[in-house]
C-alpha cells in the first residue's frame, strides 16, 4: 500500500516537471519567431517613410566655429599688408620718376601716384616700402611742388633729381623730407645723356650720409582706410574690365583687369609696363582716377602746367573688376581725404594702388571697358 501511493507521487512529480520543460521550451521557440519578424515602418499621412536620425545625432550639436581671422602683427599703413617691425619703423621712399612703358622698380611700390604735366606728358611718384634688395631704380626724375605735397597725404621722403618747378619757385622746402639725388655725389648715375638711375645700396649711403631722419614716429593719416581683415571685399556699383587714360595721343595710360591676380594690369602707351628686375607685367588692387583743375602757363622762357591738389574734385575708384563715383578734397592742413557716393570715408581693399590725377577739362575723354 506505501509502495504504490510512493510510485504515484513520483509519477505526479515527473509530469508536473515535464510540463514545465514543455512550457519553457515552447515560449522560447514563440519568442524567436516574433523577433524574426520585422516590424512595420511608421508612416506619414502621405504614404512616405519619415528619415530617421542615425544613433550618434542629437538635437543639442554645437555650432561649427568660425575659423579664426589671422591679424598681423605689423602692417604697412600704404597698403593694409602684413609687413615687418623693422619696416614699420621707417619712412618709405617717395621716388619720383619718369614714365615709359618700362622701368626699375615701379613692382615694388606700395603706392604708385601720376600726375599730368605740360605737352601732355606725365611724371610718377612712387611710395617704396623698402628699396634695399633694388639693384637699379629709374630712372628718377625732377619734383615740382604739387608733386612733393603728396607726402602730405602719404608721408614719406621724397627722393628726386633736382626739380623743375621754374614758374614759382626756384626751389622748395618739404621740410627736411627731400633726398635731392643731384646735391648729392655718387647717389646716382646716367647711362645715357637723359636717363639717371640710383639702387639700394646709393640710396642708404647717401641717407645715413645727410640729416634726413628716416626713422617714423607717428603713422600718416592715409586718404581712405582699409577694409577690415576677414571682411569681404569692397565692390563698386558696376562692372569694370578697363579703363583709358589718354593724356595726350602720344601719352596714354590703361588698366585692364586681371580676374586671375585681382589686380588690375598697368598699360602705357598700349603697351603692358614691364618692371626690368622682376622681367613681368605690372598690377594693382587699387585704381584711383582724380580729377583735378590744372593751368598752363606760357611765358617767354618756359611752359609749365601747375595743378591745384587743394579744391579737390571728383573721381572714380576701381577694384575686382568694379567701381564706383568718389570725391576728394583736401583739408586745412592739405591733406587729401576721400569719400564714397554717401559721403563717408572711403574704404578700400588691402593691396596696393595707383592714383592718376587727370585734367577736369579732359575728363569726358577716359573710357570705361
Amino acid at each position: 500500500m506505501n509502495k504504490t501511493k510512493s510510485t504515484g507521487l513520483y509519477r505526479l512529480i515527473l509530469a508536473i516537471v515535464l510540463i514545465t520543460l514543455i512550457v519553457a521550451i515552447v515560449g522560447i521557440a514563440v519568442d524567436g519567431w516574433q523577433q524574426s519578424i520585422p516590424s512595420p515602418e511608421p508612416s506619414t499621412p502621405d504614404g512616405q517613410t519619415p528619415s530617421t536620425p542615425s544613433a550618434d545625432t542629437t538635437d543639442d550639436e554645437p555650432e561649427q566655429t568660425p575659423p579664426a581671422v589671422y591679424i598681423p602683427a605689423y602692417t604697412n599703413y600704404l597698403t593694409g599688408l602684413e609687413t615687418t617691425a623693422e619696416l614699420t619703423a621707417k619712412h618709405p621712399l617717395a621716388l619720383a620718376l619718369h614714365t615709359g612703358t618700362d622701368g626699375y622698380g615701379l613692382s615694388y611700390a606700395s603706392v604708385v601716384i601720376e600726375f599730368p604735366l605740360e605737352n601732355g606728358e606725365t611724371r610718377l611718384l612712387a611710395f617704396m616700402e623698402d628699396t634695399t634688395p633694388l639693384g637699379q631704380i629709374g630712372s628718377v626724375a625732377p619734383s615740382r611742388t604739387y608733386i612733393a605735397d603728396m607726402l602730405r597725404s602719404f608721408g614719406g621722403l621724397l627722393v628726386s633729381y633736382g626739380s623743375d618747378d621754374r614758374l614759382i619757385y626756384d626751389g622748395y622746402d618739404t621740410s627736411g623730407k627731400h633726398l635731392d639725388l643731384m646735391q648729392k655725389n655718387g647717389a646716382s648715375y646716367a647711362e645715357n645723356i637723359t636717363d639717371v638711375y640710383t639702387n639700394g645700396y646709393l640710396l642708404s649711403t647717401a641717407l645715413s650720409g645727410s640729416l634726413l631722419a628716416t626713422e617714423r614716429y607717428e603713422t600718416p593719416s592715409i586718404p581712405f582706410r582699409f577694409v577690415d581683415f576677414g571682411s569681404s571685399a569692397v565692390l563698386g556699383a558696376t562692372e569694370t574690365a578697363s579703363i583709358y587714360l589718354p593724356y595726350s595721343l602720344n601719352n596714354t595710360t590703361k588698366f585692364v583687369y586681371n580676374e586671375s591676380k585681382h589686380t588690375y594690369t598697368l598699360y602705357k602707351n598700349d603697351q603692358a609696363y614691364t618692371d626690368r628686375l622682376k622681367q613681368g607685367d605690372v598690377g594693382y588692387t587699387n585704381v584711383f582716377v582724380l580729377f583735378a583743375d590744372t593751368t598752363t602757363y606760357e611765358r617767354a622762357d618756359m611752359t609749365q602746367t601747375v595743378m591745384d591738389t587743394i579744391a579737390g574734385g571728383t573721381g572714380y575708384y576701381l577694384t575686382e573688376g568694379t567701381s564706383m563715383r568718389i570725391t576728394w578734397k583736401t583739408d586745412a592742413d592739405g591733406v587729401m581725404h576721400m569719400y564714397d557716393a554717401a559721403g563717408r570715408e572711403l574704404t578700400v581693399n588691402r593691396g596696393t594702388s595707383y592714383i592718376s590725377f587727370f585734367k577736369s577739362s579732359l575728363s569726358s575723354s577716359i573710357h570705361f571697358g
